[in-house]
């Protein structure tokens, strides 16, 4: 799959990080995005540490020891990125970033009252999330 570069970039730009094309968010991810990329998405989505963590998939002290390591491992890399890339299209569709950060993090009807934010720590439940916020674009009833 290619990274389309708007997706790219809105995405990075949410992390902190910098880039000229899609592949620089692969080489990111794989090298480890920074601790500040945790903070920025935190701070973004206005949720606790312990929300982010189960987002990502960890335990809540594995999280704070990120904070102070010099890079997130390749996997913790690419989960956050994923949660950045949903808040990205999240916010496209809904027209502004409040919005999509409280979208993200409330329990959603069509996603069997699962909060979007909890599915996002697989590829496929960040299809379905995708799935529904494409949807949501498109002016399906199915929402």
């Amino acid at each position: 799959m290619v990274i389309e570069a708007s997706e790219a970039n809105a995405a990075a730009n949410l992390l902190g990080v910098r880039i000229s094309n899609g592949r620089d968010v692969v080489s990111h991810v794989r090298v480890g995005l920074p601790p500040s990329a945790l903070r920025k998405i935190s701070k973004k989505l206005n949720v606790t540490h312990a929300v982010l963590a189960l987002a990502l998939n960890i335990l809540e002290r594995t999280l704070m020891r990120r904070f102070k390591q010099k890079g997130l491992p390749q996997h913790e890399s690419d989960r956050l990125y994923r949660i950045a890339r949903m808040l990205s299209s999240a916010t496209a569709t809904l027209g502004g970033e409040a919005k999509a950060a409280r979208w993200l993090v409330a329990e959603n009807r069509a996603l069997g009252s699962v909060v979007p934010l909890q599915m996002l720590d697989t590829e496929a439940g960040a299809r379905e999330v995708e799935t529904i916020l494409g949807h949501m674009k498109y002016g399906d009833t199915f929402v």
